[in-house]
């Protein structure tokens, strides 16, 4: 019996000391190393993933430029292709390319039948609108004949684009309703042809009347005379 209970008493106290029968619990931590490490690793990932986010920006920026560019084109070649699918044979057709130091000006001109409308309105002066005092009104012209006109034209800046680098040059189009409304300026005049296509325009002198007049009053007999 006695041996009984000083058994009970040694188990009671190996437990209480957390041996036998209970079992100790350990507690692992990280070290300064393996946090060191830790942390330089996080930093080359964020490195990396920065150059990946920025490389990606590049590429979107660069493929909705070319998307662009490509939209634009396509636009010019369209219209290009309407206007030659009523080329007038039998009217005047003009190629030319001008080479002045190193600046090289490609023009093309010709008639075209088609259903034109003014993009600008016109003032009872027989004026076309400035665009700074449009709430005035005006009406549009149209017409089922125009002189079409493809070159350089000025890029947002107001820069002329046959100067730039040929990356930059742009191409502007020209139309010239042909009309015989009594209502606007008489231009250009047959009797001085050379000097009234050079005229400026009275709203806007900066501007030539060919480079901004979307009428044209000389018939297209009259432009046939033309050498």
């Amino acid at each position: 019996m006695e041996i009984k209970y000083k058994n009970c008493v040694n188990e009671l106290a190996r437990r209480s000391l957390g041996i036998g029968g209970c079992k100790s619990v350990s507690k692992n931590g990280f070290t300064l190393i393996e946090v060191i490490t830790a942390v330089g690793l996080l930093a080359i990932i964020i490195a990396f993933s920065s150059v990946i986010f920025n490389f990606g920006i590049d590429a979107y920026r660069i493929s909705a430029a070319n998307a662009e560019i490509m939209q634009k084109a396509r636009a010019l070649t369209e219209q290009l292709n309407s206007d030659l699918q009523g080329l007038r044979k039998d009217a005047p057709l003009a190629i030319w390319f001008q080479q002045e130091a190193n600046n090289r000006y490609d023009q093309l001109m010709f008639f075209a039948d088609g259903d034109f409308t003014s993009m600008q309105l016109y003032d009872s002066s027989g004026e076309p609108v400035d665009i700074n005092d449009i709430d005035r009104g005006g009406d549009y012209i149209s017409g089922n004949l125009a002189r079409i006109h493809y070159g350089h034209t000025e890029d947002a800046n107001g820069i002329d684009s046959s100067t730039l680098d040929k990356q930059k040059r742009s191409i502007g189009r020209r139309c010239h309703i042909l009309t015989n409304d009594p209502n606007l300026d008489p231009w250009p005049n047959e009797s001085d042809f050379g000097n009234s296509i050079g005229e400026q325009t009275t709203y806007s002198p900066r501007y030539l009347k060919n480079e901004s007049y979307e009428h044209d009053t000389m018939p297209l007999n009259e432009w046939k005379k033309i050498d």
